[in-house]
């Protein structure tokens, strides 16, 4: 049950009702809307509440309990759309010429009758309201508070014995262990183990209370100034070894202030810290990056014939070798799935082989007692807005080369990403959230491009089932889109076949994504287009790319919610000017559209575009007046300075439009149409000169010079009046 992204959602629908301009808004309609947003707001904090008690005790929810809670979700997201529809439409009219919020809504509503419209708005704001708190009044016969305690979720607690010659795979560790001492050798016998599992923060006091007890003490009525005295008068002489099991903590003054109090023991004292965090690996380790590996393949392979055949000195059937070979693969060196895989198969038949292969670890009922609860701790320990950013990966197949861009341009379409700290801009935020998600170890297989900068990545085979597993029926893969779809489905991703079948009813589908093979050759009518922006009101993501697309319909605009819109690979030579009215659309890609002529003339409307990709339409001649204005513009890859229709001025204009658009970052293809006479700039033309300058984020400029009779002296004097950053890449 993915609690946590409807939590993710519950709080953008709370910032939402912390809107300045619905505030606004409510002065202009009367006290009547105004109480009601009041009462809404109230009643979302409850909800809030509700639904944070509900995630810690999901796992001892009751079947009638989940029932409940899935109510209360829908209600949740029907009240977001209704508010991001609300704050969309006041924000739209705020854009026009630049006028105050009450003369912007007086002009809205001046077409209409306005104590209608504002009746309308409250009555609607009254409904969800009536509906939210229905469902939401029935929280305490469920076990629910509305003040909720946190729950430490632990792993089952682990021991200090292990048997030697179950080492498989450490060999080269015990190695340096055992000839940096003399008394390394006696490791395997001085083993004091005190694991961290309740305390993912590094809770001092906690820890060092456990090692004072490990040595035979008492400590209960010590306070910590007492505890840490009486502990480091035990250490001052003595050597020991430590090992903190499982570590999470990423502060590292928590790291720090344990450290000090462990000083004082004899030189060649040992502490072993156990982590699936890279952060935690290089704050222990002292600003060192340390690589978190498993074991090697030759050793994850011994360890699961030594379990699944019971001894290396059977020779199983070759059959068997080749699916344990595929099955340990998909263990990717997890030395606890590799054992949890082996013994399922231990003693079985062939066909019990071949349908673990198929249907895999984490779907084997047997196996959720086992590596569920260990898997799952490490989602637990993530924030909020990341469990929601993590479960979303689910919309990739397993096994997918995901780029970076594309996922947190995903991430930003939900409205998943919240900042981390005051003042951070949404841009770092996400930034930050990749980096999180990939330094422990959700994300593998991560590939850098010649820069050393991340483009791309893949999902763990196990972690992509923990994703699964917690979106549930939220997420959908479909090769089909027809009437028949669960409720519950809020995200789709389309798998492109040639037996593709379109059925596009109402619905609340917030993400449609084309995840399929991009030669299958499937196209969408023009009828079942037109239904779908009719019927699917909500949907904030719209993969269209490579859909035989020849035109938009007019009625694109009416998507109010969409914030990614991807066209790719169509065969469209001008967008509606009605996809202007896309107030939050942050991106739009119509990379190798060829036949594209030209962009809307109001392009400068999207004021929240951050990504306008027109990389390879040839045959755009201009850029629209007015793109400087997108001052949220982070990646532009391509524009067109038009000299063939413009005099010498409006050419150096077109450059002006592109030198204070100083946020782009990535790759920019400039493309200079000449203007006739090119070599007889007139020097009394007012121009500012140095385009691109300042566009020190950009890592690469190409600059392509199209007319005739232009010589190379000509094209060095443009390149002095553009003057690229000297910081380029390349």
């Amino acid at each position: 049950m993915d609690l946590g992204t409807v939590l993710s959602v519950a709080q953008t629908l709370f910032a939402s009702l912390q809107c300045s301009e619905l505030k606004e808004l409510s002065s202009f309609f009367g006290v009547g809307y105004k109480s009601q947003l009041e009462d809404l707001q109230e009643t979302v904090s409850t909800v809030k509440a509700v639904l944070q008690d509900a995630e810690i005790k999901q796992d001892q929810l009751s079947s009638e309990a989940q029932l409940w809670i899935q109510k209360l979700k829908d209600a949740v997201y029907d009240a977001d759309d209704l508010l991001d529809e609300f704050v969309t439409l006041v924000k739209q009219k705020q854009l026009i010429k630049g006028q105050k919020l009450s003369k912007n809504v007086s002009l809205f509503f001046s077409r209409y009758n306005p104590i209608k419209i504002a009746h309308s708005m409250s009555q609607e704001v009254k409904k969800i309201r009536r509906k939210l708190d229905a469902i939401a009044k029935n929280h305490s016969q469920f076990g629910i508070s509305i003040d909720p305690q946190p729950i430490r979720r632990r792993r089952e607690e682990t021991c200090s014995y292990i048997c030697e010659r179950s080492i498989i795979g450490r060999e080269d560790d015990l190695e340096e262990l055992w000839e940096s001492e003399e008394w390394g050798k006696l490791l395997l016998r001085l083993w004091t183990c005190v694991s961290d599992h309740d305390q993912v923060q590094l809770d001092v006091e906690s820890i060092l209370r456990k090692i004072y007890a490990s040595t035979g003490q008492t400590h209960e009525e010590s306070t910590i100034e007492r505890l840490q005295s009486k502990l480091r008068e035990k250490l001052s002489g003595s050597k020991y070894l430590l090992v903190l099991d499982d570590v999470w903590t990423e502060n590292r003054n928590h790291w720090l202030k344990l450290v000090e109090f462990l000083l004082g023991g004899q030189r060649g004292s040992w502490v072993v810290v156990t982590t699936r965090s890279h952060k935690t690996a290089q704050i222990v380790g002292g600003g060192k990056k340390y690589e978190l590996q498993g074991l090697s393949k030759e050793n994850s392979w011994s360890l699961f014939k030594k379990i699944a055949f019971g001894s290396e000195q059977l020779s199983p059937h070759e059959d068997l070798l080749k699916i344990g070979r595929e099955i340990v693969e998909g263990c990717a060196s997890v030395p606890l799935a590799i054992r949890v895989a082996g013994s399922l198969l231990y003693g079985q038949d062939k066909s019990r082989w071949i349908s673990f292969q198929e249907i895999g670890l984490f779907n084997f009922r047997e196996s959720q007692k086992d590596i569920m609860p260990i898997l799952m701790f490490s989602y637990h320990q993530l924030e909020l807005p990341l469990k929601s950013c993590f479960t979303y990966c689910a919309l990739f197949p397993k096994d997918t080369v995901i780029e970076k861009e594309l996922l947190i341009s995903l991430w930003l379409a939900q409205g998943y990403v919240v900042p981390l700290d005051d003042g951070q801009r949404l841009e770092d935020a996400v930034e930050e959230y990749f980096t999180i998600l990939m330094r422990r170890c959700f994300f593998q297989d991560v590939k850098h491009d010649e820069y050393g900068d991340i483009i791309s990545c893949k999902i763990h085979d196990l972690m992509h089932d923990i994703a699964q597993n917690v979106a549930g029926k939220k997420i959908c893969y479909k090769n089909s889109v027809t009437d028949i779809m669960d409720r519950e489905v809020r995200h789709i991703s389309h798998v492109r076949s040639t037996s593709l079948q379109y059925s596009f009813s109402k619905t609340h589908i917030r993400s449609f994504l084309d995840v399929g093979s991009w030669y299958v050759p499937v196209g969408i009518d023009e009828s079942s287009l037109k239904a779908l922006v009719a019927n699917w009101r909500f949907l904030r993501v719209l993969d269209l790319s490579r859909s035989g697309i020849k035109c938009l319909p007019y009625s694109i605009g009416e998507l109010l919610h969409l914030r990614y819109l991807d066209l790719s690979y169509n065969g469209i030579d001008v967008l509606p000017q009605s996809i202007t009215k896309l107030y939050n659309l942050q991106t739009l890609k119509l990379y190798m559209c060829t036949q594209l002529k030209e962009l809307p003339k109001d392009l400068m409307k999207l004021v929240n575009l951050r990504i306008l990709d027109i990389k390879a339409c040839y045959e755009l001649s201009n850029m629209p007046k007015g793109l400087s204005k997108l001052s949220c513009l982070r990646v532009l890859s391509m524009f067109v300075v038009d000299g063939l229709k413009a005099s010498q001025k409006q050419w150096f204009d077109q450059l002006g439009e592109l030198k204070r658009l100083n946020s782009l970052k990535g790759d920019l293809s400039v493309r200079i149409r000449f203007f006739e006479n090119a070599s007889a700039v007139k020097e009394d033309i007012d121009r500012e000169g140095a385009y691109l300058r300042d566009k020190e984020h950009l890592k690469f400029i190409r600059i392509d010079f199209d007319g005739t009779g232009i010589d190379d002296e000509e094209a060095r004097r443009l390149m002095e009046e553009l003057q690229p950053h000297p910081n380029l890449r390349g």
